[in-house]
């Protein structure tokens, strides 16, 4: 029989390790309950109060009311030393003030100054409080300067100018190291105090507060009383001073603190300090197992998740979820938890969150842009996600039954065989970012259509490319993920041409393997590569950039470069909506594999004397260049692909007559039409060479050479 602890006072007990699956504590009162290591998989705590008993309020009320006033009286201390130390400085002296009034105006001068920079830096943070210090220090620095002129003008300047001046030099490094310390002291004291007010706030509310609050306030005066009957303070004026400094400090505790509780990111660790003490002594989730469990509505001040399993937990609409300690769960960061709780999130930023496992059930995030977010494992049953952004989303093992994702973007997004997409309702979606390759093309999707076409597609990684595809740095890094995936069978699907540079890659892999692993392993190493050949082409060749940018730009032109790359018969590729992504150019590719491409072969004798006679037709170069003429560089490419005996014999005789077309072309007089061939031919060399990379990189400092020559030829 299940045991149900609805309704029940529970204050205390001790359910540490034990296996709780499934039991309900709705609207039970677990203040101070021990959870710590329980198995709670699917347990109910609807409408539950967890946190603080009541005697445990009390002692942490004491403790922080005892740390204040302790602090208050070091505070009362460091001003009373302080106003001593100023007294000692500013005594007066015949001759320099004309009588005390002034001296006191100068010694308040310099306190409202110290307070004014103190103030000023407080409220930007404790990083600024820091700095405090050296702002205090010159303030000193600049008032005992002034100070040192004024005695200067008043004394006589032939009697003991030498001995002033270095005992005033003293008294100004003095005050300087004075200002400091006092400046230091009541900036820490000041943060100390804080952390008790705001222990008070979050355990007994505004009350707490300000009763703690006017408790220091009225510590000050008694313990300045006992300094004055004591003597340990010298003046009044002494007293005043500790009076100032203390105040201040305690204004400014209290303002740190009321900071923290608001989030002000300036003052988090103030809120982090006082949240981990006040939930001493509350319940404890600590290292349990909550996956599915049930905390709607719940308050969960002053209660411990540390290192807690909260797999798919729903928390919608529970309280006081600040004030609790998160740990590393992913509701550490408050908008994530805030989303969590308030099931609102339309339009909202979530880049890179880490929602991994989160319970979305229901939650709108219509329009949200969910970019490289981490939604693996996560329920999403009945979630608005329309028009979101879910490019390069994690989404393996997310259910996303009766999830609406009409108008979603799917760029990039990682989805495994666990993904749950038949029930999703989807009227149709983009494949590339703002609205761009509308999936189905036109119209909307039937019923549970979306959710079978895409099962089919699960499996594959899709690497994109926005600038065209440098195929040299492609083949590096497609064979390098393969070496580092030992074991996992990596094969291209299809390459399709989207236009304006984009170029799609699907790459086919078994249904366990990591695909996040695997396109970010691909992209390192294509960025690696690309970057080897562009210091590559700039060392050898000393070209500009905007020529090495040139190259690439013929290098993606994709129809020619899958015509060439083509392994298997034509076919074309179904997407996953059913209608064409590629045209008619489409392959399958095995980039380790031959060339497939239908042209009549020819003799390698009989070529190779046709591309000499074109070569031999080209006029000699009679310009005092150090560079080579095109004639020359055709030769030393001719040259260079009939020595390689490693070529295939068909890629060796297409390259040779794409070298006679290179020939023929640099006499032709329509000059569009010379630029066109070119840029073909060369195209046409480099794919029949790739198949043996040390070739191409024998030939890859001609290429350029021959593209500038005809440039400059038009």
């Amino acid at each position: 029989m299940v045991r149900d602890y609805s309704d029940k006072n529970l204050r205390g007990e001790d359910f540490k390790e034990q296996n709780l699956k499934g039991i309900k504590f709705i609207n039970s009162d677990i203040r101070g309950v021990d959870f710590t290591n329980a198995k709670l998989e699917n347990a109910d705590f609807q409408g539950a109060k967890a946190g603080l008993q009541p005697y445990w309020k009390i002692f942490l009320l004491i403790v922080s009311f005892t740390f204040a006033a302790l602090l208050v009286i070091i505070l009362e201390f460091i001003g009373q030393r302080s106003g001593d130390r100023i007294i000692y400085l500013y005594k007066p002296n015949p001759g320099i003030y004309p009588n005390e009034v002034l001296q006191n105006i100068w010694i308040a001068a310099i306190i409202i100054l110290m307070l004014i920079v103190f103030i000023f830096t407080v409220r930007q943070g404790l990083e600024s409080i820091l700095k405090m210090t050296a702002g205090v220090g010159l303030v000193a620095v600049i008032l005992n300067l002034l100070h040192a002129l004024i005695q200067a003008g008043i004394r006589s300047a032939s009697r003991g100018k030498i001995e002033f001046i270095a005992g005033d030099a003293i008294r100004s490094l003095t005050g300087t190291a004075t200002g400091s310390i006092t400046g230091i002291g009541i900036g820490v004291i000041a943060v100390a105090v804080a952390v008790p007010i705001a222990v008070a706030q979050i355990v007994g509310g505004d009350k707490a507060r300000y009763g703690l609050t006017f408790a220091a306030f009225f510590i000050v005066i008694p313990v300045a009383i006992i300094m004055q009957i004591a003597g340990t303070a010298n003046t009044l004026i002494s007293i005043a001073v500790t009076l100032v400094v203390t105040v201040s400090g305690i204004f400014m505790g209290g303002y740190i603190a009321s900071q923290a509780l608001k989030g002000n990111e300036g003052y988090s660790i103030v809120f982090k300090v006082a949240v981990v003490l006040a939930s001493i002594g509350g319940t404890s989730f600590r290292g349990a197992d909550i996956t599915n469990a049930n905390f709607s509505n719940t308050t969960l001040k002053n209660t411990d998740f540390r290192q807690a399993t909260v797999t798919r937990t729903c928390w919608f609409n529970s309280t006081q979820t600040n004030l609790a300690r998160w740990g590393s769960t992913i509701l550490i960061e408050p908008d994530v938890r805030n989303l969590l709780v308030g099931h609102k999130g339309g339009n909202g930023n979530y880049i890179g969150r880490n929602l991994k496992g989160a319970n979305l059930a229901e939650v709108d995030l219509s329009g949200a842009d969910l970019t490289e977010a981490d939604i693996s494992g996560a329920t999403l049953e009945g979630a608005n996600l329309e028009g979101a952004n879910l490019t390069k989303t994690q989404a393996l093992g997310a259910n996303f039954s009766q999830t609406t994702l009409t108008g979603a973007c799917l760029e990039a997004w990682n989805t495994d065989s666990s993904t749950q997409l038949q029930e999703a309702i989807c009227g149709y979606v983009f494949l590339l970012s703002n609205q761009r390759e509308r999936r189905p093309s036109s119209g909307n999707f039937a019923p549970g259509e979306f959710g079978k076409l895409y099962q089919e597609f699960l499996d594959t990684v899709v690497l994109i490319f926005r600038n065209g595809v440098d195929w040299k740095a492609f083949v590096t890094a497609f064979k390098n993920v393969q070496v580092e995936n030992e074991g996992t069978l990596l094969t291209i699907q299809s390459i399709e041409n989207k236009g304006d540079d984009v170029v799609l890659v699907r790459v086919n892999v078994p249904p366990d393997a990591d695909k996040a692993k695997i396109h970010s392993e691909f992209n390192q190493h294509y960025e690696d590569a690309i970057k080897c050949l562009e210091d590559e082409y700039k060392a050898k060749l000393q070209v500009k950039d905007s020529e090495i940018i040139h190259y690439r730009e013929q290098n993606a032109n994709m129809w020619l470069t899958i015509h060439l790359l083509a392994a298997r018969p034509m076919r074309s590729v179904e997407n996953i909506m059913g209608d064409k992504l590629v045209n008619d150019q489409s392959r399958n590719i095995n980039v380790s594999g031959d060339f497939n491409v239908s042209e009549s072969v020819f003799n390698i004798g009989e070529i190779s004397g046709k591309v000499t006679n074109a070569i031999n037709q080209l006029p000699d170069d009679t310009s005092k260049s150090e560079q080579p003429g095109i004639k020359e560089l055709l030769i030393q490419l001719k040259e260079k692909i009939e020595a390689e005996s490693q070529l295939p014999e068909k890629n060796k005789t297409k390259a040779l007559k794409q070298v006679e077309v290179l020939a023929q072309a640099w006499q032709n007089p329509d000059k569009e039409a010379k630029r066109n061939l070119a840029d073909d031919a060369i195209t046409m060399l480099r794919g029949s060479i790739t198949v043996l990379p040390k070739l191409l990189e024998a030939c890859s400092h001609l290429f350029p050479l021959i593209e500038k020559l005809f440039s400059l030829s038009l």
